[in-house]
């Protein structure tokens, strides 16, 4: 990676009967990706934070004021997110209506920009085509891309909003025009406004091109392109703080906290968080950017060689910025899978570097040592229940189709090296399978029970408990009206509060998940004698609405004298 702005440097085009094979890969990837992740997209029902996310979109539509706000319930109090996400939620709602559709779609859309952001980076700062498509391919369809791409999260715009800023800084490294220096630290701030601390990796990349920039050739422009850039970053990344200092001052501390650490020291030290929930060992991240890269991980290895090999300290320490921030959240006591999604374009463009290395007939050693790595963190994760036998079985084949290039003679390598990027796309590929089946089992039935339920929640006040299910803020989202768990780390009801709502109504249904596999669905017996004693269960007459079964039961307390009358007509 050159980090110098001459024109001299830069890679001559390829002529126009090379390029057709990109456009080719492009196409085929683009389509395979939008069947992956606009695969019935509505059909399943949101989950618990797609729901409060979903939520706190429609509530922006509704209230002005809840661009600061942000809540997380039906035009409540401050919430706890940035208000990018909700943003763009209330803008897809708006235009698609109050559906699941409207709430995934915006994943499916930013990821696909995301991909040619990402593409546009690559040719840049590695300086060959070859690798910034095949870094767009694996990006673009990796079942970590498909399973958010598919999911109402953060974390897709964050890794958006950072690759923009990533290609405008390699714009930037070209032209030395300060608005790329101005563009990506907008970018940078908006990703910081939509997961905040998330968008670290991509903050220390661009920031990398800026020190490198300086240490070969110490000017002015550079210095200034540098203020400019961290000036335009501070300045959106504020840009929170100042619509609450304009829309709700009153929640002004409430912020200041959130912004100024809190949210990121909660998440060191673990306090007030479910122990069972969110604690989890060292190597949680590193099994996340497992299974994310099982199927490439020897390539992935040869990257690092390739990058070593470049003898490009620029190159280098860019890598070492998209990914150091794997070992970084590693230390925190809290974690969750979907936070080190802003690592794997990092991950990617290592694997792309890993493939020209294969095909550049790296030394047996290089692939030897690859193979006997990539088996050993198979068989650790293995040992940790990360994944299964059958699973176990798949990487061991993958991986010995790769070990076997090293070994074939020299008249052959082409078409065995060839085999080894079909076996690691292919099982790429299977993988998005089982990750859309996954989804697309995510079924509830809350939203026939909602709609089921319309007629009395059109009367009940939105202020006031009106159900109580698993899983709640999702069926905050189809009713528009509060609810709460049965019970969980964060929420305990006594069982004499329980019971007097019961009997005096108060909430106008009750939802039972008997497996117990949905969150906040614990149930105690007494509980469920006394919905037994003082409630009907509504669930046939739902299920004759719906025109299909239902995995929850649904109460309704005998005080509420009157049932939502039946619709005759059942849904398609």
């Amino acid at each position: 990676m050159q980090l110098t702005p001459a024109i001299a440097q830069r890679p001559v085009p390829a002529a126009h009967t090379r390029a057709i094979p990109a456009v080719a890969v492009i196409a085929l990837a683009v389509a395979t990706y939008c069947v992956l992740a606009f695969f019935r997209l509505g059909s399943f029902d949101l989950a618990t934070d797609e729901g409060r996310f979903g939520l706190s979109g429609a509530n922006i539509l509704l209230d002005y004021h809840q661009l600061a706000t942000v809540s997380e319930g039906p035009l409540g109090k401050a919430g706890t997110k940035p208000y990018f996400y909700p943003l763009t939620l209330a803008m897809s709602i708006a235009f698609l209506g109050h559906t699941e559709v409207a709430v995934r779609s915006v994943n499916g859309i930013v990821l696909l920009v995301a991909a040619f952001l990402l593409y546009g980076a690559a040719r840049l700062l590695l300086r060959d085509h070859t690798a910034a498509l095949l870094a767009f391919v694996f990006f673009l369809l990796n079942p970590g891309t498909i399973t958010y791409a598919r999911a109402a999260l953060p974390e897709p715009l964050t890794v958006c909003c950072g690759c923009a800023a990533l290609w405008a800084t390699a714009r930037w490294n070209e032209r030395r025009q300060l608005a790329w220096a101005a563009f990506s630290g907008v970018m940078l701030g908006l990703g910081f406004v939509t997961k905040i601390w998330l968008v670290l990796p991509f903050v220390l990349a661009c920031g990398t091109v800026y020190l490198v920039a300086f240490w070969r050739k110490k000017d002015g422009l550079t210095i200034l392109s540098a203020a400019v850039w961290l000036a335009s970053l501070a300045t959106v990344s504020a840009s929170h703080i100042l619509l609450v200092v304009l829309l709700t001052p009153t929640d002004l501390a409430h912020w200041v906290n959130l912004y100024s650490g809190i949210s990121l020291n909660s998440r060191f030290a673990g306090a007030g968080y479910d122990p069972d929930m969110w604690y989890r060992p060292w190597w949680f991240y590193p099994a996340a950017a497992f299974k994310a890269t099982f199927f490439g991980l020897p390539l992935l290895l040869l990257g690092c060689v390739a990058v070593a090999r470049r003898r490009d300290a620029g190159l280098a320490l860019l890598i070492i910025a998209l990914v150091t921030p794997l070992a970084l959240f590693s230390i925190m006591r809290v974690k969750q899978a979907s936070y080190i999604f802003p690592v794997l374009p990092g991950l990617m463009m290592l694997i792309a570097l890993g493939c020209l290395r294969l095909f550049q007939c790296p030394g047996r050693g290089e692939i030897a040592l690859a193979f006997l790595t990539s088996a050993a963190a198979a068989l650790f994760f293995f040992t940790r229940g990360v994944f299964g036998t059958r699973e176990l079985a798949a990487m061991a084949g993958i991986y010995f189709v790769f070990l076997a290039a090293a070994f074939m003679p020299a008249r052959r390598l082409r078409l065995v090296r060839g085999t080894v990027l079909a076996a690691a796309l292919g099982a790429m590929l299977l993988a998005d399978v089982v990750a859309v089946k996954g989804t697309l089992q995510h079924r509830t039935g809350f939203r026939e029970i909602a709609s089921f339920f319309r007629s009395q929640l059109e009367h009940d006040d939105a202020r006031e408990v009106s159900f109580i299910a698993p899983e709640f803020p999702s069926m905050e989202f189809y009713t528009f009206r509060r609810g709460e768990y049965w019970q969980t780390f964060y929420f305990h009801k006594s069982d004499d509060a329980f019971l007097s709502d019961l009997k005096s109504g108060a909430q106008i249904f009750y939802v039972v998940d008997r497996s117990g596999a949905l969150y906040g669905g614990k149930i105690s017996p007494e509980r469920l004698a006394a919905l037994a004693m003082h409630a009907k269960d509504v669930t046939p007459e739902i299920e004759k609405y719906a025109g299909r079964p239902l995995p929850v039961q649904v109460f309704v307390p005998a005080a509420r004298a009157s049932v939502p009358a039946l619709v005759k007509e059942t849904r398609e």
